[in-house]
C-alpha cells in the first residue's frame, strides 16, 4: 500500500495551492491566535462552518493541526 506524503513534502509550489479568500481570512484568524469560535463570530458564521474551512485548509496543505497550517503557509508566503 502507498503511503500518503504531507503536502509539504510534495514538489508542488504554494502558486498550486488555491485557498478561497474564507479559507486566507480563516487562516490569517488563526495566525492571530482566534479560536474558531471568535473567528466565526468575526466573520459572522457558525463555529461548525469554521471547522470546515479549517479541515479544507489542512487537507490542502497535509497537516494535521492549526500550528502546522499557519507555519506552512508562513513559509511558503501565503499569509505574513
Amino acid at each position: 500500500m502507498a503511503k500518503r506524503f504531507p503536502m509539504y513534502l510534495n514538489t508542488e509550489t504554494k502558486d498550486e495551492i488555491t485557498l478561497t479568500k474564507t479559507e486566507k481570512r480563516v487562516l490569517e484568524l488563526m495566525s492571530d491566535g482566534l479560536s474558531n469560535d471568535d473567528i466565526g463570530k468575526e466573520l459572522n458564521k457558525k463555529e461548525g462552518t469554521i471547522k470546515c474551512h479549517t479541515a479544507n485548509i489542512y487537507k490542502k496543505f497535509g497537516v494535521a493541526n492549526r500550528q502546522q497550517a499557519v507555519n506552512f503557509a508562513k513559509d511558503n508566503g501565503i499569509i505574513l
